[in-house]
């Protein structure tokens, strides 16, 4: 397995850690030995999934400028949403331009922007035409982290029942 050249060094050290690998003090070692002892490790032990190591790092593969036309390309989806899906009132002049956008956007819903736009313009949609967000694990685990998070700071009311005095003095 050859490990792509776009993962960073504490992309390799989270992996590590999560699959519990057993690597020599791979904290201080630089990124070259790393990539090597896991790639050795991973080619001896096929149980353990590493297959996304293998491909370009979705976060790191946009430039600055990719970054910045797909935001403008986010910005514009979400201002079709918001003006009531009315395509005189914004800058696309067709649907397919639209749809391509709308496509483009999906595949990086690791930016939190993109995927709220996705989600926006999905509830527009019938479900047949929906667009599927595309979303690393990392980002999944820590997003239904959140989500659970969040669902167990609710406040609950307790009730309860039984025989109670109250004195006035």
């Amino acid at each position: 397995m050859i490990i792509h050249h776009s993962h960073s060094k504490k992309d390799l050290i989270k992996f590590i850690k999560n699959n519990k690998i057993k690597i020599n003090k791979y904290e201080t070692l630089n990124k070259q030995s790393i990539v090597a002892k896991l790639e050795e490790f991973l080619d001896d032990n096929v149980h353990i999934n590493g297959k996304y190591l293998e491909k370009p790092n979705q976060l790191k593969s946009l430039s600055v400028k990719d970054k910045k036309d797909l935001m403008m390309k986010t910005k514009k989806i979400m201002s079709y949403v918001k003006n009531g899906c009315n395509l005189d009132r914004t800058f696309y002049h067709n649907e397919n331009e639209l749809n391509c956008d709308a496509y483009e956007i999906s595949r990086f819903c690791d930016i939190p922007s993109c995927r709220r736009a996705t989600n926006m313009i999905n509830e527009t949609l019938h479900k047949d035409k929906r667009y599927k967000l595309k979303i690393s694990d990392d980002i999944l685990k820590e997003l239904n982290d959140k989500k659970k998070l969040k669902s167990l700071s609710i406040p609950v009311l307790k009730v309860n029942s039984g025989s109670f005095s109250v004195l006035f003095e």
